[in-house]
């Protein structure tokens, strides 16, 4: 009975982190503007030098999944970021997912290349992607 238990009771728990999560999310889909990097560095820095600090020097990507594998672990402020970060990203690549791969492939990684690139080619852009940077952009 007491293996059940502690099932029945982690599973509530993650439960809860992820209705949490949800409600997170849904709360931050109205807000277009991407979350500014310099946030997340002050409220990641200590989930990173605690949980990912063998991937600092790897790159943004490597810190990211880190984060992500440890999230439930994570303050709430980075935890609050990551989620934020992730779903900007997602709404990002749909919008603009074709333009990136046609235009700015190179620039993947680092966001002052990829807002240039895009500014460079906005008279070929799609109309998703149009409408989403001028959302990013009010």
């Amino acid at each position: 009975m007491n293996g059940f238990k502690s099932i029945t009771t982690r599973g509530r728990k993650r439960a809860a982190f992820l209705a949490g999560i949800c409600m997170l999310t849904g709360s931050l889909l109205a807000q277009a503007a991407p979350p500014d990097p310099e946030v997340g560095r002050k409220a990641c820095k200590a989930d990173v030098l605690r949980f990912c600090r063998m991937h600092a020097f790897s790159g943004r990507p490597a810190v990211r999944a880190c984060l992500i594998e440890h999230q439930a672990e994570l303050a709430p402020d980075c935890r609050e970021y990551l989620v934020r970060a992730t779903e900007f990203e997602a709404r990002f690549h749909k919008s603009c997912g074709t333009e990136i791969e046609r235009y700015c492939a190179a620039a993947r990684g680092n966001p002052e290349q990829m807002r240039a690139c895009l500014r460079r080619h906005r008279d070929r852009l799609g109309e998703s992607c149009s409408v989403f940077l001028t959302e990013i952009n009010k």
